[in-house]
């Protein structure tokens, strides 16, 4: 009995070991993913506010520039890594729907955005387990959100569905 604690408190102890090692080095490897200058029209001081957000803290997943993390080319993780960029990007490319060249927004991206960002759905909980300047704070929200809204504001005269 004693032998199965014993290897039972080695595996917890390691697990934890590699999460705190993981953490501290996504701390100081994390980078943003910057996309190109002419990217999306929007020139606006709020989208420039917003854009910082997200090269910072959402393209890692929502975009094909991804980079994986030094632990991403281990067994078990990079399945676990590429499934989940997989699934962010089939969920939403922010890279074709907010980035590509002279492209405006769609309202029901700007809508999608903004529902994720008030739910605080994004990032997901895995990902701030390991990835914790991920965590959006408040002004990071704001920024986004205001964002959001300008656009949509300016979308309302053109699209009917907005002025319901």
């Amino acid at each position: 009995m004693k032998k199965i604690l014993a290897a039972v408190q080695a595996v917890l102890f390691a697990a934890a070991a590699l999460f705190l090692i993981v953490g501290v080095s996504n701390q100081f490897l994390d980078r943003p993913i910057e996309m190109p200058a002419n990217a999306q029209s929007g020139k606006t001081p709020s989208f420039a506010k917003a854009r910082k957000v997200l090269e910072a803290d959402c393209l890692a997943c929502h975009s094909s520039k991804t980079v994986l993390p030094w632990y991403g080319k281990l067994p078990l993780a990079k399945q676990l890594i590429e499934s989940d960029i997989e699934q962010a990007m089939h969920e939403m490319n922010l890279e074709k729907r907010l980035f590509a060249p002279g492209l405006k927004p769609s309202t029901h991206t700007l809508k999608e955005i903004r529902k994720e960002i008030v739910k605080d759905s994004m990032p997901p909980a895995i990902y701030k387990v390991v990835h914790w300047k991920s965590l959006l704070s408040p002004a990071d929200k704001a920024a986004i959100l205001e964002w959001v809204d300008e656009e949509l504001a300016a979308a309302a005269p053109t699209d009917p569905s907005l002025n319901k």
